[in-house]
């Protein structure tokens, strides 16, 4: 009986001292300093947490970054591989008309702003992007229409330049009225941005 009483005797403080786990005590200089071991746990988790939220965030722009260069080299390759054009009948500077895609001398579905780019300039862009194809498709199928855009960006510039019924509408099935205006008010935006490779026709 005595042996029972002495096995629960000695493990009875093991226990206690398991499910207890007091600060940690340490000496500096002749300071005695307490530290709450849970709270260097819960700030190593914080910082782990932001850690990993960073590295994700950095994965995210680099690869935003490639697909934008990606899209870069694709458009500049495509842009050298064009066969030349026919001598027969030379067109202005970069104004030659589309290949059966507006009517007659017509050579926009809505003519340009009086206040940006010349109609010259933009003649000059279109054709860069799509040979005024207002039904080409890149090869990813990303871009669309003439002046390529992807489906986010065209939803996003008719919400906010309020044109609602364009919202939702696949880029190469707009009239061609419709993708010019979208590129006019892309322009008014943001510029020659979008169009990293053939915008510097509007400069």
């Amino acid at each position: 009986m005595a042996a029972v009483a002495s096995g629960i005797g000695a493990s009875a403080p093991s226990a206690v001292a398991q499910s207890y786990q007091p600060p940690f005590v340490f000496l500096s200089g002749s300071e005695t300093a307490v530290v709450d071991v849970s709270s260097f746990a819960s700030r190593a988790e914080r910082w782990n947490d932001a850690r990993t939220r960073h590295r994700d965030d950095a994965i995210e722009r680099a690869e935003a970054l490639a697909a934008m260069q990606r899209r870069v080299e694709a458009e500049a390759v495509e842009e050298e591989d064009v066969p030349p054009q026919p001598a027969a009948s030379p067109p202005p500077a970069a104004a030659e008309p589309s290949d059966g895609d507006t009517d007659g001398d017509d050579l926009f579905g809505m003519p340009p702003p009086a206040d940006g780019p010349s109609p010259e300039q933009w003649l000059a862009m279109r054709f860069c992007e799509s040979r005024h194809n207002y039904q080409i498709v890149s090869s990813s199928g990303a871009y669309r229409g003439a002046w390529q855009f992807s489906r986010t960006t065209w939803d996003w510039v008719a919400e906010k330049k309020g044109h609602n019924r364009l919202i939702g509408v696949d880029p190469i099935d707009a009239s061609p009225a419709d993708q010019d205006l979208m590129a006019y008010e892309l322009y008014d935006i943001n510029g020659d941005r979008p169009w990293p490779v053939c915008g510097r026709h509007l400069r």
